[in-house]
């Protein structure tokens, strides 16, 4: 009887986890389609042009969030950015042919995507006590894969069978849906400001390293989701798009296993087996063939998928409650700024040298890593009587 009410998810977390779930489809969806859009009202260079002013306006305004998530209007703050989220398809379905109302559309989404996100993983731990904060974050990793998965694959599909405006529908009715699920809970952000701001934030190795070790793992994961599209172009096995089926269902297993377990363990000791199990993976990736492609997607998923949820869990098992919010933000931008970075850095690296130097770095990424994990898990706290189960 006590396992079965241990079990029972916190009150208001299964709507929040439904308007996440419908957010993250929402953004991926249009994410999908805009370079597509964007390609067939101008040049062939706004495909990545597009994508990028997303990345840029997402991260820009996740730089805003601990003076937001301070301001007693944060939960309209969020409302606005559900809000955002709808209009931003907009473009896509009445005025497909203008370049600039497109990229004004993908910057709106940037926008509404930096605040609901912070906010989302912000809220998800507070609904929790100490001692179940990982259960509610593989739940929270769940929700934010799935998405990931299937929102591109769907709209990709509706593109190409029905034009731009049905998955620029399907994407303003998901953010409709969250936005209706919104406004019903309960918000509770808590403080984000404290001295120092995010800096001051990361002056404590126990937040830094964390930080550095998920910023490394979403720059690979940039450079994965642009690059692996270019070597796997077989059928079967050897095709891009069972690739990252893989590997996103692998990432979603670790970040729910990881999560539920860094409930009974320091969250910062798991770390080190992420970039250790994602260091073979990309070998197999740069160096291997045929079944080694299953090989580095699992590997690889599981390796990312660890990074991701437990880099957060291991930040705010370092610092008090008041300071959430700044974690929140600082994960945040790790994830969506690592991809960034990841992504153009590599592509320089592509015209430089070549695309086996790329899939080779992925590899070194993760060995530079793997000592910051292991540093993490030393500068760690010990578990408290409060976050013990």
């Amino acid at each position: 009887m006590m396992q079965k009410a241990r079990s029972r998810l916190p009150p208001g977390a299964v709507p929040l986890l439904g308007s996440i779930v419908l957010m993250f489809f929402s953004v991926f969806t249009g994410v999908a389609i805009a370079p597509i859009a964007a390609e067939a009202a101008g040049r062939s260079s706004d495909a990545g042009l597009i994508t990028g002013l997303f990345a840029a306006t997402t991260v820009a305004t996740q730089l805003w969030m601990p003076r937001m998530l301070s301001s007693r209007h944060s939960p309209r703050i969020l409302h606005i950015a559900f809000v955002l989220l709808v209009l931003s398809n907009v473009p896509f379905v009445a005025w497909s042919e203008s370049s600039a109302l497109l990229f004004a559309g993908s910057a709106a989404r940037g926008v509404g995507f930096g605040v609901t996100a912070v906010m989302a993983s912000l809220l998800v731990v507070n609904l929790a006590e100490p001692s179940r904060r990982g259960e509610m974050m593989a739940y929270f990793g769940v929700a934010a894969t799935i998405p990931g998965i299937a929102a591109p694959a769907l709209g990709l599909y509706l593109q190409a069978a029905f034009g731009l405006a049905v998955p620029s529908v399907l994407s303003a009715v998901c953010a409709i849906g969250g936005l209706s699920i919104a406004v019903t809970l309960s918000l509770r952000t808590g403080e984000a400001q404290r001295a120092g701001g995010l800096l001051g934030a990361l002056r404590g190795r126990s937040v830094l390293l964390p930080f550095l070790v998920s910023g490394a793992a979403s720059a690979a994961f940039g450079g994965l989701i642009s690059f692996v599209p270019l070597v796997l172009t077989g059928p079967g096995i050897e095709s891009a798009s069972l690739f990252f089926l893989g590997t996103g269902i692998w990432r979603a297993l670790a970040r729910w296993q990881s999560s539920r377990l860094a409930d009974r363990r320091r969250p910062a000791s798991l770390l080190t087996a992420g970039p250790l199990l994602a260091i073979p993976g990309a070998v197999a990736l740069a160096a291997g063939s045929g079944a080694w492609f299953l090989v580095a997607a699992a590997l690889l998923g599981i390796g990312i998928g660890i990074i991701q949820n437990i880099s957060y869990l291991a930040m705010l098992d370092a610092v008090e409650p008041h300071s959430y919010g700044l974690i929140a933000t600082l994960w945040n931008i790790s994830l969506d700024g690592g991809v960034m970075v990841g992504a153009l850095g590599l592509a320089m690296l592509e015209q430089a040298a070549s695309l086996t130097a790329v899939l080779w770095s992925l590899a070194l990424i993760f060995v530079a890593g793997a000592p910051l994990a292991a540093m993490a898990a030393g500068s760690a706290p010990a578990m408290s009587a409060e976050t013990q189960p």
